[in-house]
């Protein structure tokens, strides 16, 4: 606008004048930029920040939002001149970024008035923000664009190459800031926050892939998703912090160990975890720096950690055979009063004598050690008993005359002539051979002579005991 005169009114505290707005670019607006009077237009819709310095001196100031104004043909007088610039004020304490909004903008491309690309940016400045109402997309939304220096190819919607685009004279181009409501793209707020509950309309959230992340004790994980999967064989014992409230997901490659800590890695039963290849993990950050595990799932489709699970059997004496060399005489008898009666193999007190039996093994059995305790009584003198027992896995192929695991004895002590006798549980006895569910294990048992009761143990059945798969 040209010079403009304002009188203040200390009463109101109001500035009142005229705005000198004869200009050539408002009458070249209204001729629509030809001689032909049929094309000028009647009115132009304006606006303008009006600034302002109070009293003629000290600190400029702006008014807060764009000002509207409306400008008919028959005000041109006809003789304006282009008006000389305004003093650049040096201070603007209320001044507000203004956005250029395109009424008559209604889509992106295809080079009419009503295109973005149509907009002539030869003369707007770089930086320049523009929106308008698109009706084009369904529902119609409002977009901003920034005028931005650069060649960019065109890639609608993000990238909006102007009409006048020039690769040597005019090298700017529209890149989209934002779109309201139904905000498609996020990219350029590196911090988005929500100001309610988010709504996913019926549409996906997604984590996205990074880069694979090789194994280390320290474990650091990309800025380029939030699923990683975890090459090599290194013990992880740590994750370097990302942000309090982030969720990774991991997929193991590989087998390694990931190690429990209290704080830096909280791992399930606050045990170690040994992955295996294909193993799923899915971790929060708690603290800074500090992660726990969530969830974790095994390939195999076994829990991480559960109870250990043992079942036991009885072997009665009935279901043994004698050995052929050294075999421990087959017996039986009936209590005095009751009537009681009772199959057993008697074992001499001097000679070690034995019997055996076959046991099938079940389905779910972890192939792990077994343990025995022994039922039994004498019909008299004192003192102690050594039991003995080893086994012998009976797998396809194996040849029957081969040694078995390494026997386990047993102690125990007569208490009284005739009565039951439970001995304490043994050690573990290793199976030899090749161990497998759902077949025959083959079991020795002989009384260790060293022992000190002088008469004949009579067994009645022994218990063994073993581990099951969760």
């Amino acid at each position: 606008a040209g010079t403009s005169t304002f009188t203040y009114d200390p009463t109101d505290e109001v500035y009142e004048g005229n705005l000198d707005l004869n200009t050539t670019g408002i009458t070249d607006a209204l001729e629509a930029l030809d001689a032909d009077e049929e094309n000028d237009l009647d009115s132009l819709a304006c606006g303008f920040e009006l600034t302002y310095q109070p009293g003629g001196s000290g600190p400029w100031s702006s008014s807060l939002n764009e000002i509207t104004y409306t400008v008919l043909n028959d005000i041109i007088a006809g003789d304006e001149a282009t008006p000389a610039d305004a003093e650049t004020p040096t201070e603007y304490p209320l001044k507000s970024e203004v956005i250029i909004f395109y009424k008559t903008v209604s889509s992106l491309t295809g080079g009419t008035a009503a295109d973005l690309d149509y907009v002539p940016t030869v003369d707007l400045a770089v930086d320049t923000v523009v929106g308008f109402y698109d009706t084009d997309p369904a529902p119609d939304v409002v977009r901003f664009y920034k005028l931005t220096s650069g060649v960019d190819a065109e890639a609608s919607p993000d990238v909006i190459r102007p009409d006048d685009f020039h690769a040597t004279t005019n090298q700017k181009v529209w890149k989209l800031l934002q779109i309201t409501p139904g905000l498609t793209d996020i990219v350029n707020d590196t911090t988005p926050q929500l100001g309610g509950t988010l709504d996913a309309n019926a549409k996906q959230i997604r984590f996205s892939k990074g880069a694979d992340v090789a194994s280390a004790g320290a474990l650091t994980l990309g800025d380029d998703g939030n699923y990683f999967d975890v090459t090599g064989t290194t013990t992880i014992t740590s994750i370097a912090t990302k942000a309090i409230g982030v969720v990774v997901k991991l997929h193991f490659d590989a087998s390694l160990t990931l190690t429990h800590h209290a704080t830096d890695l909280v791992l399930p039963g606050a045990a170690n975890i040994t992955t295996a290849s294909n193993d799923e993990a899915e971790f929060v950050e708690y603290a800074t720096g500090d992660w726990r595990c969530i969830n974790y799932q095994r390939a195999n489709g076994k829990a991480i950690s559960s109870p250990t699970l043992s079942t036991n059997v009885f072997i009665p004496a009935s279901d043994m055979v004698a050995a052929v060399t050294s075999p421990a005489a087959a017996g039986s008898f009936e209590t005095t009063s009751h009537d009681w009666n009772f199959s057993t193999f008697d074992f001499d007190a001097t000679t070690p004598e034995y019997v055996g039996f076959v046991q099938i093994m079940p389905n779910n059995w972890d192939l792990g050690t077994i343990t025995a305790r022994y039922y039994w009584t004498a019909a008299s003198g004192s003192g102690t008993v050594f039991w003995l027992i080893q086994a012998l896995a009976l797998s396809d192929d194996l040849a029957l005359d081969t040694a078995g695991g390494t026997g386990v004895s047993v102690t125990d002590t007569l208490l009284s002539a005739n009565d039951m006798h439970v001995s304490p549980v043994s050690a573990a006895i290793t199976v030899g051979g090749t161990p497998a569910a759902n077949r025959p294990v083959i079991f020795k048992l002989v009384r260790d002579t060293a022992d000190t009761l002088s008469a004949d143990a009579r067994l009645i059945g022994v218990e063994l005991t073993y581990t099951l798969l969760a």
